[in-house]
């Protein structure tokens, strides 16, 4: 397998050799797309059969038993990480775009954007909380799982949101 991405890498860089330039912008970003088609073309079946990933996919899960709370695969970590992964995405794009930043103005823009990702997740961990103490809330099994797992960041013991009242976005 190695060697076929070397080859597809290659292939695809080679857009850059007409320039220097070209090679490190244009070659470099479709190489890095074109080992991920591949590996995605490749192992398909295997990354979505529904007996591999079941086990993080909140629908599999729901499927087994749709009126009990998920906390199976990335939900026994973290009660939101579809929001945990966001907030990452969102901090690597700030972390990584921090450089770009020249002036003041620049900086508060970029600050004030990021402060407001950050709000949109946890106000969306918020209301999901809302949904889920009304759906669950008597249930002792998911009382304890509440009590035990983080609403949003693993390894962070915040465990809810729900009596911020300032984060209703």
């Amino acid at each position: 397998m190695f060697l076929v991405l070397f080859g597809v890498t290659l292939l695809v860089s080679s857009i850059g050799f007409k320039k220097y330039v070209w090679f490190i912008s244009l070659g470099y970003g479709f190489s890095v797309c074109a080992i991920g088609i591949t590996l995605t073309a490749v192992y398909f079946g295997q990354l979505f059969s529904s007996d591999k990933l079941g086990v993080l996919l909140k629908s599999a899960a729901k499927k087994k038993n749709p009126k009990r709370f998920v906390d199976t695969g990335l939900y026994r970590i973290v009660r939101c990480p579809n929001y945990f992964g966001e907030l990452l995405i969102w901090t690597g794009i700030f972390v990584g775009g921090t450089t770009a930043c020249v002036n003041v103005w620049q900086w508060i823009a970029a600050v004030t954007g990021y402060i407001g990702i950050v709000y949109v997740m946890f106000s969306g961990a918020r209301r999901l909380e809302e949904r889920q103490s009304r759906t669950y809330g008597n249930d002792p099994e998911y009382q304890a799982y509440f009590k035990k797992t983080p609403i949003m960041i693993p390894l962070i013991p915040l465990y809810s949101v729900i009596k911020w009242k300032w984060l209703v976005a």
